[in-house]
C-alpha cells in the first residue's frame, strides 16, 4: 500500500493535463475504501484465513489509505511534511477528473474530505441503484438527472414518495417493477414536475387511472412515456393520455385494450412525433384514420401477430388516408392483412420523405410496387416480409433508384431456379444485407464483396460450399448471421476463413456443428468478439474450451439451450481469464457446478435479456453492453 500511494503522489501533479490518467490514479488508490474483503485482493478457492481476521485486515487498511490521502489533500500538512498535494488543483480539474470515475470511486473520494466529497457529490448525474431505494437519496445526490430503477428489488408506491428530494429529477426508469401501481404514477405528477421521460414498460400493476385522474398541470413537461406490455391499461386510460399535452414520443405497445377509440383520444396530442402501437390488435381503418390529425408525426409503429394479419378486414383505407395527410413521416412500419388493395400499397409513395420502411405483408407485393417505391428517394432502409413467396430476385432492380438505401431486410425471396442478388450493385450505398428464407446461388452474393459489412442469411433452406466460399469473399464483413442454415456442416466453415474484419458471428441451432473445425477457423478470424453457439447440441463439449481459447479476441460467448455441455467445459470456460460474458442459460449444468462458476472473485450472476428472470442465467464479468445486439433489426 505505502508503495502504491507513493507512486500515486508522484504521478498526480506531472499529467494535470491528462483526465484519464488522473482517473486511474485516483480510482486505484481509493481501491482500498470499497469493503474489507475486497481489499485483500480477489477471493480464492480453499482460503483458510478466518472472515474476522481478513475484514480488521480490510479495514485498518482502508483507514490507512483514508488518512495519506487526506494528508495529500491538506495543503499545510503536506506543505510541512513536503508532499505533493491535491488541494491546489482548480475545482474545474477536479470536476472534469470525477466525471471519468465510475460510481465506485466517486464514493470512495466522498470519503478524502469535504471539498471533494462537495464536487464528487455534484458529478453524479446518472445513477441505477442495486437494491429498494434509500430515504437519503436526495441528500447524498441533490443533482440527481437521471435514475434507473429498473427491476429494483422490492420496490413498492412508497418508496417513490421519497423523490421528492430530488427536484431536478428529470428522467425515470421503472422497468418490470411489478409492484408498482398508479398511486406511484400520481405521487410522481405531484412531486416531481419536472419529469420529462418516464418508462413503465412491463409494469403489470399499472391501469391507468392515474392518467385520468391528472389535474391540470400535472407532468405538464413530460415529453417521452413508455407503457409497453402494461397488459392492464384500458383504452379510456390510454386516451386520456391526451391530457398530457407536452408529449411528443408515446410507446403502448402490446397493450392489448387499445382500440379506435383510445387513438380518437390520442388525436389530440398536438405535439406527438413518434407512436409505437405494436401489437395491438383491436385498431381499424377508422383509427389509422385518427391518426392522420397528429400532423407532426414523424414515426408511427404498428405491427400486428402474422396469424391475425389472415382474418383482417383492413382493406388500406386508413393507409391512403395517412400518405395523404401525414407527408412528413419518415418512419413508418404496417401489417397489410390479406384484404389490403394494391391502391392502399401503391400509396405509400406519397410519403417522400420516409427514411425507414417496414412492411409485414399478408397481401400480394408485386414488381409493381417495388418499382412504385422507387420514388422514395430518401429510403435509407426497406424492410418487405412476404408471409408467401411472392417476389423474385428480378424485382429487385426495381429498387436501382434508391440511391440512399443503407439497410435491405427481404424475407421469402427466391425463384425456383435461385437467386440473383447482383442488382443490388447499383446501390452505392447499401452495407447491410438480410435474406431470410431465400434460396439463391453463391457466385450473385460474391458481387456485393465491396459493400458488405453486416449479413444475415439465417433459416436458409440450403447451404452449400458454394454459398459460403461467396461469403468468405466479402472481406469488409463485420457481422454474419448463419443461424438455423440448413446443410451447415463443420467443414464448410473453414470457408470463412478469410473474414479477418468479422467481430460478430451467429451460428445457433445449427445442428450439424461439433466444433472441431472452429480450432482450424480462430486464428484466422483475430478480430471476433463474439460468438453465438446457442441451441448447437451436437458440440464436442471436450474440445469447445480449446477451440473457443483459438479466437485471440473473442470475449462474449452463447451456450445457451446446448444439452451437450458439461460442467467440467463450463467451469473451465469461466476460469480461463479471456470471457467477459458466457450465456449457459438452460444448458442443464447441475446445481453444484454453478454453484462453484459463482465462487469466483469476479464473476456474478444476473438476467438474461430475452427471458423470463427465473430462468434465464447468465454468467458474466460485468453486464454486457447495451450496443451489444448484432442481430436485432
Amino acid at each position: 500500500m505505502p508503495a502504491r500511494m507513493k507512486d500515486f503522489a508522484a504521478r498526480l501533479l506531472p499529467c494535470c493535463g491528462d483526465a484519464t490518467l488522473w482517473r486511474c490514479s485516483i480510482s486505484s488508490a481509493c481501491t482500498p475504501f470499497l469493503e474489507g474483503d475486497e481489499a485483500l485482493g480477489p477471493k480464492t478457492s480453499g482460503q483458510s484465513k478466518p472472515v474476522a481476521e481478513s475484514r480488521a485486515a480490510g479495514k485498518a487498511a482502508s483507514a490507512a489509505a483514508i488518512e495519506q490521502l487526506q494528508q495529500c489533500s491538506n495543503p499545510e500538512l503536506a506543505a510541512s511534511q513536503g508532499k505533493n498535494n491535491l488541494a491546489v488543483l482548480p475545482p474545474e480539474l477536479l470536476h472534469h477528473i470525477f466525471s471519468f470515475m465510475g460510481l465506485r470511486d466517486i464514493a470512495s473520494t466522498r470519503l478524502v474530505c469535504r471539498e471533494w466529497r462537495e464536487m464528487a457529490t455534484a458529478t453524479v448525474h446518472t445513477l441505477r441503484p442495486r437494491f429498494c431505494m434509500s430515504s437519503r437519496l436526495g441528500t447524498a445526490f441533490p443533482n440527481l438527472t437521471q435514475l434507473d430503477l429498473s427491476r429494483t428489488s422490492g420496490l413498492m408506491d412508497r418508496d417513490i414518495e421519497r423523490l421528492h428530494g430530488l427536484p431536478g429529477l428529470a428522467v425515470l426508469s421503472m422497468v418490470r417493477c411489478r409492484r408498482v401501481t398508479d398511486v406511484a404514477v400520481l405521487t410522481l405528477a405531484a412531486r416531481n414536475p419536472d419529469l420529462t421521460t418516464l418508462n413503465l414498460a412491463r409494469c403489470h400493476s399499472i391501469t391507468g387511472f392515474a392518467f385520468e385522474a391528472l389535474e391540470t398541470g400535472q407532468l405538464s413537461r413530460l415529453h417521452k412515456l413508455n407503457l409497453k406490455h402494461c397488459h392492464r391499461m384500458t383504452g379510456e386510460s390510454v386516451a386520456a393520455l391526451s391530457r398530457l399535452g407536452s408529449l411528443q414520443d408515446l410507446n403502448v405497445s402490446k397493450c392489448w385494450m387499445v382500440n379506435d377509440i383510445s387513438l380518437a383520444g390520442l388525436a389530440h396530442l398536438s405535439q406527438l412525433t413518434a407512436l409505437r402501437m405494436n401489437g395491438c390488435d383491436q385498431i381499424s381503418d377508422a383509427g389509422l384514420a385518427q391518426v392522420t390529425q397528429m400532423r407532426s408525426l414523424r414515426m408511427l409503429k404498428w405491427r400486428m401477430p402474422r396469424e391475425l394479419l389472415a382474418s383482417s378486414e383492413s382493406t388500406g383505407e386508413g393507409i391512403i388516408r395517412l400518405s395523404h395527410y401525414l407527408p412528413g413521416l419518415t418512419h413508418l412500419q404496417l401489417s397489410l392483412g390479406s384484404k389490403v388493395t394494391p391502391e392502399a400499397v401503391a400509396s405509400l409513395t406519397r410519403l417522400t420523405s420516409l427514411q425507414d420502411l417496414r412492411l409485414y405483408c399478408n397481401c400480394p407485393v408485386d414488381d409493381s410496387s417495388l418499382q412504385a417505391w422507387g420514388a422514395l428517394s430518401q429510403l435509407s432502409r426497406l424492410t418487405v416480409h412476404a408471409y408467401e413467396r411472392c417476389l423474385g430476385t428480378a424485382s429487385l432492380e426495381h429498387l436501382k433508384r434508391l440511391q440512399q438505401l443503407q439497410m435491405l431486410d427481404v424475407d421469402a425471396l427466391g425463384d425456383a431456379e435461385g437467386s440473383d442478388l447482383g442488382h443490388l450493385t447499383s446501390l452505392p450505398k447499401l452495407c447491410q444485407l438480410r435474406v431470410t428464407r431465400c434460396l439463391f446461388w453463391g457466385p450473385s452474393l460474391a458481387a456485393l464483396a465491396l459493400q458488405l459489412t453486416w449479413l444475415d442469411l439465417s433459416h436458409s433452406p440450403f447451404v452449400n460450399s458454394g454459398l459460403l466460399e461467396a461469403v468468405g469473399k466479402l472481406r469488409r464483413l463485420q457481422a454474419l448471421n448463419l443461424s438455423g442454415c440448413k446443410g451447415l456442416q463443420d467443414v464448410l466453415l473453414l470457408c470463412l476463413s478469410g473474414l479477418h474484419q468479422l467481430q460478430h458471428l451467429c451460428l445457433s441451432s445449427c445442428a450439424g456443428l461439433d466444433g472441431h473445425k472452429l480450432c482450424i477457423l480462430g486464428p484466422h478470424l483475430a478480430a471476433l468478439r463474439a460468438l453465438d453457439l446457442s441451441f448447437c447440441n451436437s458440440l464436442d463439449s471436450k474440445v469447445l474450451p480449446f477451440a473457443v481459447a483459438q479466437f485471440p479476441a473473442l470475449t462474449h460467448l452463447n451456450l445457451s439451450l446446448c444439452r451437450s455441455l458439461q460442467d467440467s467445459t463450463a467451469l473451465e470456460l469461466s476460469n480461463s481469464g479471456q470471457l467477459e460474458v458466457l450465456n449457459i442459460s438452460n444448458s442443464g449444468l447441475a446445481r453444484g457446478s454453478m454453484n462453484a462458476l459463482l465462487d469466483g472473485p469476479s464473476w456474478s450472476i444476473g438476467d438474461g435479456p430475452h427471458a423470463a428472470p427465473a430462468r434465464c442465467k447468465v454468467i458474466q464479468k460485468r453486464p454486457e453492453p447495451d450496443d451489444f445486439k448484432p442481430w436485432r433489426l
